[in-house]
């Protein structure tokens, strides 16, 4: 059997590998120069940095399969602790939560991220409510649901909905925070969980491209070439089969795998799929600006153990929040300097898309500045 897997991001390669491990015959197409699709390591100077994602998440087993046939050099971030900034203050984001939601009643009195009324109605719902009874997949109904409005404005809209570039409310509960919805209510005593044999986060010592590029090396093992540089321009209907039409020619194949984003694939299967091409055409994607700064001046002890600071919306800032890379990853920076990534933008802020990049490195560079309480002076060394 022959299978073609249109592009080779991490979800193209982990498809190969799965055929190649079921003895198909695979090609790879990649319109791209290099392989990993969004994961993209770079250099601020002599320093390594992050373009896209910086790390893994461990509580996927489908990831940690892959990771462990991979001879990768594996770190956890050193600095774990969240901040929210918040009415003009940096407030300490409290332990014993799961993506912003209290696992007990003491978490949630000890937030001081919201007022008395709000922790107490909180720790009600940590004690009474479950997700019965709000049958809803929205997150922001959820949330609201059992732990109030407050709270979920406060901790669960900053983390989630910063992670997503979105927001919580309409956000699939299910698919952008399982582990909220499977907290149940203080009671019986929920099944014991194995021992966690990782941090919740890693990421390869030498960039997270290098997942990308092992995975590309394990498939040279089975004799698979990811073609490069190859984009793919159509896929047609043969006979029990599907032709294949892209940069250098034609090939038929008996099985395809998309793994393209949703326009790309619309566009591809448009003729074969026109119901599955409009469905992928309805998806939506948030644009994101990153900056990468190097600064000249060490941060403040006040912020040993930190990685990084949430911005809450209702500031009204282009930025959605500080990482402090530097302190997450002291690998990364080579001189010592520290340095930060600034996010900016989300599915409903479109303003950094109106500001070429200087104006808009200025703007962050001036909020980063406001947010930490420290006049950045960044370096291009």
């Amino acid at each position: 059997m022959t299978t073609a897997v249109i592009g080779a991001g991490v979800s193209g390669l982990a498809a190969a590998l799965e055929a190649a491990q079921r003895n198909d015959h695979v090609i790879v197409f990649e319109a791209d120069t290099v392989v990993g699709g969004k994961l993209r390591s770079g250099s601020l100077g002599s320093s390594l940095v992050e373009l896209g994602p910086d790390s893994f998440l461990t509580r996927t087993a489908s990831a940690m399969e892959l990771i462990e046939h991979l001879p990768l050099d594996l770190v956890a971030p050193v600095a774990s602790q969240a901040l929210l900034w918040r009415r003009g203050q940096r407030l300490t984001i409290p332990s014993g939560l799961v993506l912003g939601a209290p696992t007990n009643v003491a978490s949630a009195l000890r937030s001081p991220l919201v007022g008395p009324l709000s922790r107490l109605r909180a720790a009600w719902g940590v004690l009474v409510r479950s997700r019965r009874g709000s049958d809803t997949d929205d997150l922001g109904a959820l949330a609201s649901w059992r732990w109030g409005r407050s709270w979920a404005a406060a901790h669960i809209e900053p983390l989630v909905g910063g992670i997503n570039a979105n927001t919580i409310v309409g956000l699939s509960a299910r698919t952008s925070a399982p582990g909220i919805v499977t907290l149940p209510p203080s009671g019986p005593v929920p099944p014991r969980q194995p021992p966690v044999r990782h941090a919740p986060f890693l990421a390869p010592s030498t960039g997270v491209q290098a997942l990308a590029e092992a995975m590309r090396e394990q498939l040279a093992q089975y004799g698979i070439e990811v073609m490069l540089r190859c984009a793919v321009q159509a896929i047609e209907r043969s006979t029990g089969a599907f032709r294949i039409v892209h940069d250098t020619g034609t090939v038929t194949v008996d099985a395809v795998v998309c793994a393209t984003p949703a326009g790309v694939t619309a566009g591809l299967v448009s003729q074969l799929a026109p119901e599955a091409a409009l469905l992928l055409r309805a998806i939506r994607y948030a644009s994101v600006s990153l900056a990468l700064l190097k600064v000249e001046d060490p941060l403040p002890q006040s912020f040993a153990g930190v990685a990084g600071v949430l911005v809450d919306r209702a500031a009204g800032l282009l930025t959605t929040a500080v990482s402090l890379a530097s302190q997450k990853w002291p690998h990364w920076s080579a001189d010592g300097r520290p340095i930060l990534r600034v996010s900016a933008g989300n599915l409903y802020d479109l303003r950094p898309l109106d500001r070429d990049d200087p104006t808009l490195l200025e703007d962050l560079v001036a909020e980063a500045s406001a947010v930490l309480g420290v006049p950045l002076r960044p370096t291009a060394g």
